[in-house]
């Protein structure tokens, strides 16, 4: 029977690729998990809404400083918006081969990486929109 629930959290891969180190030209592939807190509409309503605001800004503003100040705003606020959705992660080690801990300081660390932050973004996507892996 289906269990309507206030919160929505489930695990959900992560696929990554980084250029790989040993064949130039070539990327490695590799899959972690992440605990991930599924929005309800309205808190993503309300995410978007205040992420659109921030893109917006002040329309008369056009110095360089400006505009970094906004960039580094919206990084920040993507930064918390993951942050606001991940608990946990498994499948992730250090270069000792050491499992690395979730933690939020390191949650931020990796969004980083522009190839993980996107990674991260791309399966919460799959999962929220009902796009992602499917089990019959």
């Amino acid at each position: 029977m289906f269990v309507l629930k206030k919160e929505i959290k489930a695990w959900w891969p992560v696929k990554v690729s980084e250029p790989d180190e040993t064949i130039p030209g070539h990327f490695a592939d590799y899959e972690f998990e992440v605990l991930f807190r599924l929005l309800d509409r309205d808190e993503a309503r309300a995410q978007n809404d205040a992420r659109a605001r921030l893109i917006e800004g002040d329309a008369s503003v056009t110095s360089l400083s400006s505009a970094n100040e906004r960039m580094r705003a919206i990084e920040q606020f993507d930064d918390d918006s993951f942050v606001g959705v991940i608990s946990d992660w498994r499948g992730i080690q250090d270069e000792r081969k050491a499992e690395v801990p979730f933690s939020e300081a390191i949650l931020r660390q990796a969004l980083k990486r522009p190839h993980i932050r996107k990674a991260i973004f791309d399966a919460y996507q799959a999962m929220a929109s009902g796009e992602g892996l499917r089990k019959n």
